[in-house]
């Protein structure tokens, strides 16, 4: 099996990924393949981008995802190129005043 299909079958059969899912992070927690780690990561780190059409809400819950789950397995992985922006984002976020009527990201 290539390692594109692998990550397909890391996703969950055309349903909604679900990080909050144990289970999903326990999968990705034992996934061997760093290629597999580096499309996942650079997703996430492209979501993290185009974040700013999201609500506010949706935003935190995904900053905090990323600051738990994301930040330590790419740390775990050794893949620390994009450890910088990602936090720098999601710091922004988790900072920004619900309030407030200017863009936070």
């Amino acid at each position: 099996m290539s390692s594109f299909f692998g990550l397909l079958y890391y996703n969950t059969y055309g349903f909604r990924w679900k990080l909050d899912n144990a289970e999903n992070k326990t999968i990705l927690n034992k996934c061997k393949d760093i290629r597999v780690v580096q499309i996942k990561l650079a997703d996430r780190l492209h979501n993290l981008r185009t974040i700013f059409v999201r609500n506010l809400s949706s935003q935190k819950r995904i900053a905090k995802d990323t600051i738990e789950f994301y930040i330590p397995w790419a740390t775990k992985n050794n893949i620390a190129l994009w450890i910088p922006e990602m936090e720098n984002i999601c710091n922004k976020i988790l900072l920004c005043n619900e309030t407030s009527s200017q863009n936070c990201v």
